[in-house]
């Protein structure tokens, strides 16, 4: 082989390199990874019915029989109901799994009524009293909770 010839192929060669690689690239780049289907949230058959947490269940149930706007009241009384017996007994395993159906159904009716408390001040008004909710403003677009789609666990 030739000087010449010889140089043009050494040359070539990575750049055929390089086109293979953004070829299978895009090949992959391009294929279909997971579908993801979503489903009703069930709220925890397992839990027994115990006086401390009746009012959170109360408060849950009432909230899936209301329009999409209105359970927001509900679902925070039943995060605070939950939250106060989850702390008077972090052991038991009951008020946490109340605690996160009730905080995953607060952040989801948030969201389903297009609230953004990192943005601007939001006033619920429940039958408790009335609560501002608040954020700080995000810093900067990484950590800003609008860029992103909230899936709940309990609804894959």
């Amino acid at each position: 082989m030739s000087n010449e010839t010889s140089a043009t192929f050494r040359r070539s060669v990575p750049a055929a390199n390089f086109c293979c690689v953004v070829f299978l690239w895009g090949l992959c780049g391009c294929a279909h990874l997971a579908t993801v289907k979503t489903k009703p949230a069930q709220f925890p058959g397992t839990l027994v019915a115990e006086r401390p947490l009746e009012p959170a269940n109360r408060y849950l149930a009432a909230a899936e029989h209301k329009p999409p706007s209105s359970p927001l009241a509900h679902h925070l009384i039943a995060v605070r109901s939950a939250y106060s017996e989850l702390v008077s007994r972090p052991n038991e395993d009951q008020a946490r799994i109340l605690y996160n159906f009730a905080v995953a159904r607060f952040v989801e009716s948030l969201e389903s009524a297009n609230l953004q408390p990192w943005t601007h001040p939001i006033t619920i008004i429940t039958d408790e009293g009335t609560f501002v909710l608040t954020s700080p403003k995000p810093v900067d677009s990484e950590h800003d909770p609008s860029r992103y789609d909230l899936f709940f666990a309990d609804r894959l």
